[in-house]
């Protein structure tokens, strides 16, 4: 009798933890479990409304050098980067344009004209000295004349006529003077037509015909437009000179429909300019036209340029020059303690937005909200949350409001 009694307390117990096991199990799997999520505490920080874009250096000052007539451009021998000295510095030289080649024919006529020069001179220089012998010996007929006057012998009237004749004579001897001096620059234009391209340019020229270009400014040669020997029209850019200590700008091309809402005078910064740190500047002109450029996905675009000045200098050791990139940042509105919350956690809600706040039950509580300005990475909170408040970032679809959460990587636990 005891072991039969043993044997149906044991069945019964059996029977009791299998019906128990199989309740407990039904409730473990039909009870809501929490759902896996990742959170974020908002806290206040700073928040930065910018545009971003590449940019250049630029030095503030920067002449461009170009040909003052057209002319034969001997080869530049100074280099970027070479110290220039205003009004000093010998930059560049300019020699008259060659003459043209002559054929055959052309050359015989010029050789026969420079003959015909010549002989024109000696013409009048045989002019000139038989002027000279004329005026000699109407000379010596006035000096005869002045002391028969002076004995009465000649009337005052036939002196008078002595006298006229005279000065004639010395008339006709400057105008005979003036006639070689003439036929001189005939011979030598004659000559100049003879010349050849290498009697005019080159290691031979005429050092009179060099003319020297100086340095407009005291600084270095940033760029050289021309450096071998060539032929230049008036206004051809030769090379620019600058002086990059006089100060660095920073030029950068915005939307036009950013450029609308750049102010001059607006707080700028300069990352990715070669330094670890940043550079600071200011907006300082914003050109009044835009211009169409061709981004790299193939769009047109309509950009306008802003040039931003570095408010403080390079550090030493950082050779910054010219044209070199850098990105700039021009800081719309920035706030040093806002409230704001990861885009993540925003989702549409009626006619807003709203978030889900984990509360201390670990359940998410839908919580509308209003924002202000909005970036790339935050958005300000103007009402609906405070410092502290635990948001759930990029909420599943089935989350709702009440639902069990738990952070992502706990171990999941029923509630």
């Amino acid at each position: 009798m005891a072991t039969q009694r043993r044997r149906l307390l044991f069945r019964n117990l059996f029977f009791v933890a299998l019906v128990l096991s199989i309740i407990g199990g039904s409730v473990y799997a039909f009870w809501p479990k929490p759902i896996a999520v990742e959170t974020q505490v908002l806290e206040r920080g700073p928040m930065v409304i910018s545009f971003d874009e590449q940019g250049r250096t630029q030095v503030r000052e920067i002449f461009t050098v170009t040909a003052p007539h057209a002319g034969r451009l001997t080869r530049v021998t100074v280099e970027t980067g070479d110290v220039v000295v205003k009004d000093e510095t010998v930059i560049a030289r300019l020699l008259p344009n060659p003459p043209a080649a002559m054929d055959a024919r052309s050359r015989e006529q010029a050789e026969a004209g420079v003959r015909a020069a010549r002989a024109g001179l000696g013409m009048a220089e045989a002019e000139l000295e038989g002027r000279m012998e004329a005026q000699k010996a109407a000379q010596a007929d006035l000096d005869r004349m002045q002391k028969l006057l002076e004995s009465d012998t000649v009337s005052p009237a036939f002196f008078d006529q002595v006298a006229t004749q005279f000065t004639a004579a010395q008339l006709a001897v400057e105008t005979a003077a003036a006639a070689i001096a003439l036929r001189e620059a005939e011979l030598d234009r004659a000559i100049a037509l003879t010349m050849t391209a290498q009697e005019t340019t080159g290691a031979t020229a005429d050092p009179d015909m060099i003319e020297n270009i100086y340095a407009p400014a005291d600084g270095i040669v940033l760029r050289l437009f021309e450096t071998s020997e060539t032929t230049v029209m008036p206004g051809s850019p030769i090379m620019e000179v600058g002086d990059p200590k006089e100060g660095l700008e920073v030029v950068a091309e915005f939307l036009t429909t950013q450029a609308v809402q750049i102010k001059v005078g607006m707080p700028v910064r300069v990352d990715n300019w070669g330094g670890g740190f940043a550079l600071t500047g200011e907006v300082k002109h914003i050109e009044p036209w835009a211009v169409e450029r061709i981004s790299a996905l193939g769009v047109q675009e309509q950009r306008v340029a802003v040039v931003i000045d570095l408010t403080v200098p390079v550090p030493e050791g950082y050779q910054l020059g010219h044209g070199y990139r850098a990105d700039v940042k021009v800081l719309l509105w920035q706030d040093a303690e806002a409230l704001w919350v990861p885009p993540g956690a925003l989702f549409a809600h009626e006619t807003g937005f709203a978030v889900f706040v984990r509360d201390d039950e670990s359940r998410a509580r839908l919580v509308p909200v209003t924002l202000g300005r909005r970036n790339g990475f935050q958005a300000e909170v103007l009402s609906g949350l405070e410092a502290g408040d635990t948001v759930v970032l990029f909420p599943p679809d089935d989350l709702s409001n009440g639902a069990l959460v738990q952070e992502r990587g706990e171990a999941i636990t029923n509630i």
